[in-house]
């Protein structure tokens, strides 16, 4: 919505006051990509992906997903939301799974439950191996595809951090390839990352998940 605070304010005034107008004429275009692409032979359906949404206030996903979940529900394309975790564990309103069909996905386990940090669980390490693999030729990107294997590990199985740390070593790296220095680099600057803005009073909780490798459901671990 461009144009001045006051007509955004004013536009979303009346949009809150005839949402039926507002979804028939989504759903219209909708309707128009569908025919589009299935006119195309090559796909059949649409696919929205809504991500960020952990940026907002519980509140804002609240009035969003759980308030107006019926009207949500009325578009006719497949949406997936990717939601604070809060919303899960700690629901404000309605319980999200009983709106929507919910899924949580967990990190990649790339170490067993009680495993030393030297070792490693070959499987979740090779699953995430594969997914650099569907996206550059390692050869090609890495001097050594050993440094491949390391920034998996230092990703600690977290999809986003892995391409986080890719990112981040592209920029550090002064050759034609990415090379131990450059990765070594990406892991300090994402370690500062987390590091800086991180408050001592999480401290505690840190030292008791590495210990029992067990998390509840308390307000400081949920953040």
């Amino acid at each position: 919505i461009r144009g001045t605070r006051e007509h955004r304010e004013e536009i979303r005034k009346k949009v809150l006051k005839s949402p039926d107008q507002l979804i028939f004429s989504v759903n219209q275009i909708l309707d128009e990509c569908y025919r589009a692409i299935r006119a195309g032979g090559t796909y059949e359906e649409l696919l929205f992906i809504f991500d960020n949404l952990d940026r907002y206030s519980p509140e804002t996903v609240d009035k969003i997903l759980i308030d107006q979940a019926d009207n949500l529900k009325r578009l006719r394309c497949n949406i997936i939301y990717t939601v604070p975790i809060s919303l899960i564990y700690q629901p404000r309103k309605g319980v999200l799974p009983d709106v929507f069909k919910s899924e949580v996905l967990p990190m990649i386990k790339i170490r067993e439950k009680g495993q030393r940090w030297g070792e490693t669980y070959s499987e979740g390490v090779r699953n995430l191996i594969e997914v650099i693999e569907r996206r550059l030729e390692i050869g090609k990107v890495f001097s050594n595809p050993d440094l491949v294997k390391k920034i998996v590990l230092e990703s600690g199985g977290s999809l986003r951090e892995l391409m986080r740390l890719i990112q981040e070593a592209c920029i550090e790296t002064t050759g034609d390839k990415i090379d131990e220095a450059a990765v070594q680099k990406a892991i300090i600057n994402l370690r500062g990352e987390f590091t800086r803005p991180m408050p001592h009073s999480f401290l505690p909780d840190l030292v008791k998940i590495h210990k029992s490798k067990q998390t509840d459901n308390s307000p400081t671990q949920r953040d």
